[in-house]
């Protein structure tokens, strides 16, 4: 789905979309983007068509910054291509070492600051109090992400 408000200026975003990581998605390690939702349109947008990689055998890892729950924004490169060489289906592959990892049921993103890509991920319930909480409230955080 395309953010909203509030996700745009949580994000300092120009746009964005996010998506509910499936079970499917988490098990292979993968997040498909969907141009109906808004998620192809904001990576093209970052990246431009020609610069993402076609077919899984040529994929290579393509710059982009990787924003953590805590809102930490690091430059790292992810494997990002389009797999199937006749389909516009796009995937963004998980990669724990580069901050790029997430359970099923978590909430995956991709936004745009100018032409750069990010992406990132977090918790549904976190997802759900974007513009709603302090960001620093400390005992909310602990409670939403079992943290002690």
């Amino acid at each position: 789905m395309k953010f909203g408000k509030l996700q745009r200026a949580y994000f300092k975003a120009q746009d964005g979309a996010y998506s509910i990581v499936t079970d499917n998605e988490r098990k292979k390690g993968q997040v498909t983007l969907v141009e109906k939702e808004g998620e192809v349109d904001v990576a093209l947008s970052a990246l431009g068509r020609a610069n993402i990689p076609r077919e899984a055998a040529k994929a290579k890892p393509v710059g982009v910054y990787v924003r953590s729950t805590t809102g930490l924004e690091k430059s790292e490169k992810l494997t990002i291509n389009f797999p199937k060489a006749g389909k516009d289906e796009l995937r963004i592959y998980r990669n724990a070492a580069r901050g790029f990892n997430y359970e099923a049921g978590d909430v995956w993103y991709v936004f745009r600051r100018g032409r750069r890509l990010y992406v990132g991920c977090m918790a549904e319930v976190l997802w759900r109090s974007i513009g709603r909480i302090d960001p620093d409230d400390e005992t909310y955080l602990s409670d939403a992400t079992g943290a002690s």
